[in-house]
């Protein structure tokens, strides 16, 4: 039970909130999560700032929301090893693809991050 401190609480609270269409508390409750989620649960930040992503997304906030999914990118290498990751990743791109296809910073994301691009 240890492992479920006030951080997993806010992250699981996000994760709750988001699939009840609330992606406002969502947002808030995955910042809190990632700020204080300890150091050595990589995995977890990624989840976290990922679910912050699809909030940030809900909201069409679209260029931070871009900005959120890169930073858990850069956190999870070029190959997430976890299938959760990748399944979120996934849900994210299509999320976006749903929301704003042709905005700037989504193109972009989704070009970045095509499986077959470089």
């Amino acid at each position: 039970m240890r492992f479920y401190d006030a951080a997993e609480v806010h992250g699981l609270a996000a994760i709750f909130y988001g699939r009840l269409g609330q992606p406002e508390v969502a947002e808030y409750r995955a910042h809190h999560a990632l700020a204080l989620l300890r150091p050595e649960l990589l995995r977890n930040r990624i989840y976290y700032t990922l679910t912050l992503a699809l909030a940030q997304v809900q909201q069409r906030d679209v260029a931070r929301a871009c900005t959120t999914a890169d930073q858990a990118a850069a956190l999870a290498g070029p190959t997430p090893a976890s299938a959760r990751i990748r399944g979120l990743f996934g849900d994210f791109r299509t999320r976006l693809t749903a929301v704003a296809p042709q905005e700037p910073a989504a193109r972009d994301w989704l070009q970045r991050t095509a499986p077959d691009a470089p």
